[in-house]
C-alpha cells in the first residue's frame, strides 16, 4: 500500500499513471508535532554545545521513537501479578502469552496476555465470546495509543524529503537511511549544518562497506573509522568483519555483555554471550550481475502474498564503491 503523497511524487516526477482501487481516508492534521519536535531538537543542540552526552542521547531518543510508537502492532500486551483463580479466568477469556508461578505458597502468578478472545471461550461459551468481540475497543483496558496512519505518513514524508538528495544528477548515492547519505560528491553547503532538516558532515570516505540498512563501515580519508551496527556495540566490529560479510559470511562476536530477563526468578541478568550478525538481505530483493549483488529492489507482494524467488548461490556478495580523489 502507498500513501497519497508517495503516489503524487511518482506521478509528478516519473510520470507514473496511477489507478486507485481502494484506500483509507484520514483527516489531515496541522503541525501536530511542531512544538514537540522543536522543543527536543533545541534541547539536543544545547546538549551538544554543553557536551552533555546523556541529555543529547535522551533528546535524540525522544525525537526518533514516536515514529515507532505510532507504528506498533494494534494489540498491546498486559502483564499482571494475579492469584491462580484470576489466572484461570484470564485463560478462559483471553489469549495468554506467558504464565509463571512466582510464589505457590502465597498464591502469586505472573501472567502476560492480549485482549483477544481465547479459542477456549469460543468452544465452551460462544455467547460470552461474541459479547467480548462486540465490546472490544470500548473498555478502558483496550485503550489504543498508536496510529498506523501517522507512522505511514511519517515514512512517506521522510522518503519524499530524502528523494531529492538521493537522485541528484551526476552525484551518485551509494547508501542512504532515513536521515543519512553517502554521496559521490559533497552536498551544497546550504544543506549541511546543525539546523533542523540539515545534514551533519562526517567526512570524505576512502573505503565503504554497505552490508544492509543500519550495517556499514566507512574508512575516512583522515584515518577515522565509522561503523554502524544495530544490536551490538560498534566497537566490537572492525573493517575485516565487513570484508567477510561482503563475501556472505556470518560474523560471530564472542563474550559480549547483554541484558537477559528471567521472569521465573524476577531478575534481569547482565551476562556474557555470543552474538551473530548475518549479511543476508531480508527486507529487499538483491539484484545480481554475474552472480554478484550490485543493488537491491523492493520485494513484490501480490494479493497479500510475498512473491519469493529462488536464491542464487553466490561466491561473493559485493557492493561496488568508487573512491574519487
Amino acid at each position: 500500500m502507498f500513501s497519497s503523497e508517495i503516489l503524487k511524487l511518482a506521478r509528478d516526477i516519473d510520470n507514473v499513471q496511477i489507478t486507485i482501487h481502494y484506500g483509507y481516508k484520514f483527516e489531515r492534521g496541522k503541525d501536530i508535532f511542531k512544538e514537540y519536535i522543536n522543543s527536543y531538537f533545541n534541547m539536543k543542540n544545547l546538549a551538544r554545545i554543553e557536551n552533555n552526552e546523556g541529555k543529547r542521547f535522551l533528546s535524540k531518543l525522544m525525537l526518533n521513537t514516536p515514529y515507532g510508537r505510532f507504528g506498533l502492532k494494534y494489540q498491546d500486551s498486559i502483564t499482571k501479578f494475579v492469584t491462580s483463580s484470576q489466572a484461570k479466568d484470564l485463560f478462559l477469556k483471553y489469549q495468554i502469552l506467558e504464565n509463571i508461578v512466582i510464589d505457590e505458597e502465597n498464591d502469586l502468578e505472573l501472567i502476560k496476555y492480549i485482549l483477544e478472545p481465547s479459542d477456549v471461550l469460543k468452544d465452551i461459551d460462544n455467547k460470552s465470546y461474541l459479547e467480548l468481540i462486540s465490546n472490544k475497543g470500548t473498555t478502558n483496558e483496550d485503550f489504543i495509543n498508536r496510529s498506523v496512519s501517522i507512522a505511514a505518513m511519517i515514512t512517506s514524508y521522510a522518503t519524499i524529503f530524502m528523494n531529492k538528495y538521493i537522485n541528484i544528477p551526476n552525484n551518485e548515492c551509494y547508501y542512504t537511511a532515513t536521515d543519512s547519505l553517502v554521496l559521490q560528491h559533497p552536498l551544497e553547503s546550504k544543506y549541511v549544518g546543525n539546523d533542523l532538516g540539515q545534514f551533519k558532515y562526517i567526512g570524505k570516505v576512502k573505503r565503504g562497506y554497505f552490508i544492509s540498512p543500519g550495517l556499514y563501515c566507512l574508512i575516512l580519508e583522515d584515518g577515522r573509522t565509522v561503523i554502524k551496527s544495530k544490536g551490538i556495540d560498534n566497537k566490537e566490529l572492525n573493517e575485516n568483519n565487513f570484508i567477510e560479510m561482503l563475501h556472505g559470511l556470518n560474523i560471530t562476536v564472542k563474550d559480549i555483555f547483554r541484558f537477559k530477563k528471567d521472569l521465573s526468578n524476577l531478575t534481569i541478568k547482565y551476562n556474557k554471550t555470543d552474538f551473530t550478525i548475518s549479511p543476508k538481505l531480508l527486507k529487499r530483493e538483491p539484484i545480481y550481475i554475474n552472480n554478484i549483488v550490485v543493488n537491491t529492489k523492493p520485494l513484490i507482494v501480490k494479493d497479500g502474498n510475498l512473491i519469493k524467488k529462488e536464491p542464487i548461490k553466490l561466491n561473493h556478495s559485493l557492493v561496488p564503491y568508487t573512491y574519487l580523489k
